[in-house]
């Protein structure tokens, strides 16, 4: 990819009300493909492919932040401000109107979730961490080096890619294993930070965003696990980026 046609610039939703109620509101946009309505007419169903807009209110005396959508696209998880200053993640069903705190995640930031949804990924101070939703457990994944967060994603074959130290990306088992370096900046091409890395299906590419003052340099470039030296940039955008059924 990486041509024009292969992208699509989502419009900005309710940008008013968005800028009124950020970051204590989440507003989110759900495409549902496919849903079988069955009613009789004429002896055959209809399938009904529809559009869902939706709200998430901010949590009484809280302020929210930093939300990602589960794979099976039924669960959020996101950074909530509490009463008091207290930050920690929530999670919500998206089939209920209830949130709840997640023991063991406070000063969470950025979560990322695992390819089968049993883990959420999150940095903490200065670790790198994750959640078993199944059991309960916080584990230590890493120590990162700085006390902000800058992105994390996570490989089908287990690793855990991460920004660390303002410097390249690093990736580590998620079992706890060594971290090890995954790339490095380009000092002949000015690169002074890679962060925010986003997996591809394959389960070994990866997007990530490289800041340089060279504008040749600057923007979203890919990788791999398997090859870190092999790279290309994709876009020369600063921004995070997803990738959804063969789009940007």
């Amino acid at each position: 990819g990486g041509s024009d046609d292969r992208l699509i610039a989502a419009s900005p939703l309710r940008r008013t009300l968005l800028w009124k109620w950020a970051p204590w509101a989440v507003a989110a946009v759900a495409t549902i493909a496919a849903i079988a309505v069955g009613f009789v007419s004429r002896g055959r169903p209809t399938v009904d492919s529809s559009v869902v807009t939706f709200e998430i209110p901010p949590l009484k005396n809280t302020g929210t932040g930093f939300v990602a959508l589960s794979p099976d696209g039924r669960r959020l998880v996101l950074r909530v401000s509490e009463a008091g200053g207290q930050r920690r993640l929530w999670i919500r069903p998206l089939d209920s109107l209830t949130a709840q705190p997640l023991a063991g995640t406070e000063e969470g930031e950025a979560p990322f979730w695992s390819p089968d949804g049993r883990f959420i990924g999150f940095f903490s101070g200065k670790l790198l961490k994750k959640l078993d939703l199944t059991t309960g457990t916080v584990q230590v994944l890493a120590d990162v080096g700085i006390g902000t967060a800058n992105g994390g994603a996570w490989a089908a074959r287990g690793d855990v890619i991460y920004s660390a130290n303002l410097s390249g990306l690093s990736h580590a088992a998620a079992d706890g294993g060594q971290r090890q370096q995954l790339t490095t900046l380009d000092a002949g091409h000015h690169e002074t930070r890679h962060y925010w890395p986003s997996m591809l299906p394959d389960g070994d590419h990866f997007l990530y965003v490289v800041t340089s003052d060279n504008a040749d340099t600057r923007g979203l470039w890919v990788s791999s696990i398997s090859d870190p030296r092999t790279k290309r940039r994709v876009l020369p955008d600063l921004s995070q980026a997803t990738y959804a059924q063969g789009h940007l």
